[in-house]
Protein backbone atom coordinates (compact mmCIF):
# COMPACT_ATOMS: atom_id res chain seq x y z
CA UNK A 1 0.00 0.00 0.00
CA UNK A 2 0.77 3.63 -0.96
CA UNK A 3 2.35 5.64 1.86
CA UNK A 4 -0.76 7.23 3.89
CA UNK A 5 0.90 9.06 6.49
CA UNK A 6 -0.17 12.54 6.89
CA UNK A 7 -3.73 12.20 4.54
CA UNK A 8 -6.84 12.77 6.04
CA UNK A 9 -9.34 9.46 6.34
CA UNK A 10 -11.83 11.15 3.65
CA UNK A 11 -8.72 11.57 1.30
CA UNK A 12 -8.82 8.24 0.99
CA UNK A 13 -10.86 5.95 -1.41
CA UNK A 14 -13.71 3.56 0.28
CA UNK A 15 -11.15 0.78 -1.25
CA UNK A 16 -8.05 2.05 0.75
CA UNK A 17 -10.29 2.30 3.87
CA UNK A 18 -11.22 -1.04 3.31
CA UNK A 19 -7.55 -2.41 2.64
CA UNK A 20 -7.29 -1.06 6.17
CA UNK A 21 -9.93 -1.96 7.91
CA UNK A 22 -9.73 -5.45 7.23
CA UNK A 23 -7.36 -6.16 10.61
CA UNK A 24 -7.43 -3.07 12.67
CA UNK A 25 -6.64 -2.96 16.15
CA UNK A 26 -9.00 -0.32 18.39
CA UNK A 27 -6.87 0.62 21.59
CA UNK A 28 -7.22 2.89 24.22
CA UNK A 29 -5.04 5.20 24.52
CA UNK A 30 -4.61 5.55 28.34
CA UNK A 31 -3.94 2.05 29.02
CA UNK A 32 -3.38 0.38 25.95
CA UNK A 33 -5.57 -2.51 26.49
CA UNK A 34 -8.04 -3.17 23.83
CA UNK A 35 -10.62 -0.92 23.81
CA UNK A 36 -14.32 -2.02 23.38
CA UNK A 37 -16.60 1.26 23.11
CA UNK A 38 -15.81 5.00 23.05
CA UNK A 39 -12.27 6.94 21.64
CA UNK A 40 -9.46 5.12 20.51
CA UNK A 41 -6.44 4.68 18.80
CA UNK A 42 -6.86 2.74 15.79
CA UNK A 43 -3.70 0.89 14.41
CA UNK A 44 -4.55 0.34 11.00
CA UNK A 45 -1.35 -1.34 10.33
CA UNK A 46 2.18 -1.93 11.69
CA UNK A 47 2.87 1.74 10.99
CA UNK A 48 -0.55 3.35 10.39
CA UNK A 49 -2.88 4.63 12.77
CA UNK A 50 -5.29 7.15 13.25
CA UNK A 51 -7.67 8.27 16.08
CA UNK A 52 -11.43 7.33 15.87
CA UNK A 53 -13.94 5.59 18.36
CA UNK A 54 -16.06 1.97 18.72
CA UNK A 55 -19.82 2.67 18.70
CA UNK A 56 -21.63 -0.34 19.06
CA UNK A 57 -18.59 -2.49 18.67
CA UNK A 58 -17.43 -1.12 15.66
CA UNK A 59 -15.11 1.29 14.20
CA UNK A 60 -15.96 4.93 13.44
CA UNK A 61 -13.15 7.73 11.87
CA UNK A 62 -13.81 11.11 11.12
CA UNK A 63 -13.03 12.16 7.87
CA UNK A 64 -10.84 14.95 9.30
CA UNK A 65 -8.55 12.14 11.17
CA UNK A 66 -5.81 12.16 10.00
CA UNK A 67 -3.23 9.10 9.54
CA UNK A 68 0.07 9.01 11.03
CA UNK A 69 2.83 6.71 12.16
CA UNK A 70 3.01 5.68 15.70
CA UNK A 71 6.18 4.99 15.70
CA UNK A 72 7.83 8.50 14.53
Amino acid sequence: MKNLIGKKWLELSETEKAELLKNPSAINGETGNRCEEGDCIVDLTENMSVFGKVVDGEIVINDEAIIYNPEA
